[in-house]
């Protein structure tokens, strides 16, 4: 088959089995059986708590967790103190972002759904 911008005007009317003035309500609940409604899939959302500890399963964020442990059993203050700080803003950003973009993804279906 030819892609679709190939083909004339009669041959996609004659391929999707329709006409210039559509589908007949027939039609459409026939393909409905067929196909299901047209609708968006609900994705399943994760809760807060689990965007937050999602934000610590990273390879790197859990290397420099056991640094900051070593840090703290080797009498070493400062600089566990000054990475500990970084990676909870780090986990605080992301945490704040991944939970803005679930917000915003909320938003736009419901306005789909309009």
């Amino acid at each position: 088959m030819h892609e679709w911008y190939q083909l004339t005007i009669a041959e996609v009317l004659k391929e999707l089995k329709t006409s210039l003035q559509g589908l007949t309500n027939a039609q459409v609940l026939l393909m409905q059986k067929e196909f299901g409604k047209n609708v968006l899939q609900e994705a399943k959302q994760k809760s807060e708590f689990a965007i937050l500890i999602g934000q610590f399963k990273d390879a790197m964020i859990i290397t420099l967790m056991l640094a900051v442990i070593i840090s703290f059993f080797v009498d070493e203050h400062t600089d566990p103190f000054v990475t500990l700080a970084i990676l909870i803003g780090n986990e605080w950003i992301g945490f704040c972002q991944e939970n803005n973009a679930k917000e915003a993804m909320r938003m736009l279906q419901k306005m789909a759904a309009q």
